[in-house]
């Protein structure tokens, strides 16, 4: 397939090309053979495209091959196309002028309209830089070794021998409510110690960022203390499955595509906000690369969905289906607390205060919507939930759960566990927690201050300034 769609573009570019010269002659003009040019590359682009994202389903060996090759033409291309239209422009301005056209007004909007061009090609073909930087991403959170804690990485590597899989290089524990694996470089923000002992003048809780590479797994301690051990099992064994399936490998491969056609729709759209004319000149150029993006989307996102079912088998080898169920749930119904709690957490810091521990505060809060909230809400809720993840989006909960033969679902009682939480494999889990919840609102009482000095500096330039924009 990939032979015939190389032989086929080669066939219509050598088309495309002689049509130009062809219309070119005819037409006696630079500027009718550009606009020939330039409509004739369009089509080429769009039409590749679509073969491209066409023939990519369902293999993303083919898809990273095939998009990570392709974005960097696409982006030439696209430069090109823009240049074009920007000479075109030109050459309508000086043909103008030659013919003495006296139209000041419409000559300006123009070159303007042709300087756009030409910027925003040169910011396009810049977007190119962009997809050569290596993923990072951002975590609060504490590396943990299997000598500070022992229990929870047997536990992690009990579960990799179980399902044949290879543990993580290192694990975090954190309080964002989510599990994740990535093998992206992480820049990590956390305390330097986390013990339970008192924050005190002469003890105090220091802040440090580093980073760290290799196959990392995020574990949180905050659903920690909502999971039994037999569900925390399921949801490292899926993570863990995302590693033996060379998912991660392969995000780090499908990112650096997003983030160079994205940085490329960035630019041209920053650039056409000079004026009307701009718009309307760099509108060609952003519909095709939403299209790329599109088209890219769409192939990544359906074998996304794939990688997630078959991750989940490895959920349930490492436990069972009712247990990956069971966290699915629990995970779907009270991950929304978090944010909620976040805001309190904000006011609480403005007074001058602080939570002790916002992971005890989060399994408060879950028991309350447990009590208070009616069964058939909680379905509805749960029903309609995805898991979240840095780089992809998750299948609906009904459809992961039907995958490994789960078909009914009693969630009052999936929501509640008889069984010890599976914080218990932490040692000094309360310590941990009360670290990181200092850390992570002193950067909320950093904002808050940020935010004031700003709203400070905002008022004195304008008395009639009520907000600051971001």
């Amino acid at each position: 397939m990939l032979e015939t769609i190389k032989l086929g573009t080669q066939a219509f570019l050598f088309l495309a090309i002689t049509l130009v010269i062809d219309i070119a002659v005819l037409l006696g003009t630079l500027s009718g053979g550009l606009t020939v040019l330039a409509c004739i590359l369009a089509v080429v682009i769009i039409l590749l495209i679509w073969l491209t994202g066409f023939s990519c389903r369902h293999d993303r060996q083919r898809l990273s091959e095939v998009f990570g090759g392709s974005v960097w033409v696409l982006l030439v291309l696209v430069g090109a196309f823009v240049f074009l239209q920007g000479g075109l422009l030109l050459l309508l301005v000086i043909e103008a002028l030659q013919a003495r056209v006296t139209n000041p007004r419409a000559l300006l909007g123009l070159g303007v309209a042709a300087l756009v061009a030409f910027s925003s090609g040169i910011a396009i073909w810049a977007s190119i830089g962009t997809i050569a930087h290596k993923l990072t991403t951002r975590a609060l959170g504490s590396v943990v070794t299997a000598e500070t804690q022992p229990a929870l990485w047997q536990f992690v590597q009990a579960i990799a021998e179980k399902i044949g899989a290879v543990p993580p290089n290192q694990i975090i524990v954190g309080l964002d409510p989510t599990f994740y694996a990535t093998a992206a470089d992480i820049e990590l923000i956390g305390p330097t110690r986390a013990t339970g002992d008192a924050q005190t003048s002469a003890n105090p809780i220091e802040i440090k960022s580093h980073s760290i590479s290799g196959e990392t797994m995020y574990l949180s301690l905050p659903l920690m203390r909502l999971l039994s051990k037999d569900e925390l099992a399921a949801v490292i064994g899926h993570e863990l499955g995302h590693f033996k399936g060379l998912d991660t490998a392969y995000t780090l491969e499908f990112v650096p595509v997003y983030r160079g056609v994205v940085h490329a729709i960035d630019a041209t759209s920053s650039m056409s906000d000079q004026s009307l004319s701009g718009r309307l000149i760099t509108l060609p150029a952003s519909t095709i690369l939403k299209f790329y993006l599109s088209e890219f989307t769409k192939a990544e996102r359906e074998i996304g969905r794939e990688r997630e079912l078959e991750a989940d088998k490895s959920g349930v080898l490492a436990s069972s289906p009712n247990a990956l169920v069971g966290a699915l749930v629990k995970v779907a119904a009270f991950t929304p607390i978090w944010p909620q709690l976040c805001n309190h957490a904000v006011t609480v810091v403005k007074d001058g205060k602080m939570y002790t521990n916002l992971s005890t505060a989060f399994a408060q809060h879950a028991d309350q919507v447990r009590s208070t909230v009616e069964p058939a809400k909680l379905a509805e809720m749960i029903l309609a939930s995805r898991q979240t993840h840095p780089t992809d989006t998750h299948p609906l909960f009904e459809t992961r759960a039907r995958a490994i033969g789960v078909d009914t679902f009693d969630f009052e009682k999936l929501t509640k566990s008889d069984q010890e939480p599976s914080s218990v494999l932490v040692a000094d889990a309360e310590g941990v927690e009360q670290s990181l919840s200092f850390v992570l609102q002193r950067f909320f009482a950093a904002r808050e201050e940020s935010k004031s000095m700003g709203e400070a500096i905002s008022r004195r330039e304008d008395p009639d300034a009520d907000h600051i924009a971001f």
